[in-house]
């Protein structure tokens, strides 16, 4: 149940909104995509592809070998946590590579994961390097079953080494009482 005050008040003031276009710089993968790396995921999430797996297969095939499945992508910055982890104690007030600052709204407390959607351009291929880079794209308010609410999304881009893009991720989060 939510008061009458609650639902007039503005979450998503002028400064919430300069927030937006906001993010950290780029980050890039320290090595290229290898065949062990690959095959770890491969198995770990047991696909079956052979785009993935049979180096015979792929060689014939338009990509001309061996190419990472498409959500290899959305692991990379998880991955690259532990390095961030470490770059971010040295450097506590600057922006994470690769990443977005976390939008602030003053008032709402509690978080969630609203989800997130991928858009595939191009394989990424053994050999490659990506090379990441998040920021702000929106910040809106809404009305929910329990109130205010303010759902912030952030668009992280994945290039390869040629600066071709690889995938575009949208991932939204809410901010609530």
């Amino acid at each position: 149940m939510t008061t009458e005050s609650q639902e007039q008040k503005v979450y998503v003031t002028p400064e919430v909104k300069a927030q937006i276009g906001q993010g950290g710089p780029p980050a890039s993968w320290p090595e290229p995509l290898d065949r062990m790396s690959l095959r770890r995921y491969v198995l770990a999430t047991d696909d079956e592809n052979p785009l993935y797996r049979d180096e015979e297969y792929a060689r014939r095939s338009k990509y001309g070998g061996l190419i990472a499945p498409p959500f290899f992508v959305a692991a990379y910055p998880i991955a690259f946590a532990q390095i961030i982890e470490e770059w971010q104690h040295e450097h506590p007030e600057e922006l994470r590579p690769g990443g977005a600052p976390a939008v602030r709204i003053e008032g709402l407390r509690r978080g969630v994961n609203a989800g997130s959607e991928i858009e595939w351009y191009r394989p990424f291929c053994l050999g490659d390097t990506l090379t990441w880079k998040a920021r702000i794209s929106d910040i809106v308010q809404r009305t929910g079953r329990s109130g205010p609410m303010v759902v912030s999304t952030t668009e992280t881009e994945f290039r390869n080494q040629r600066g071709e893009l690889v995938a575009i991720m949208r991932g939204s989060g809410i901010r609530m009482n």
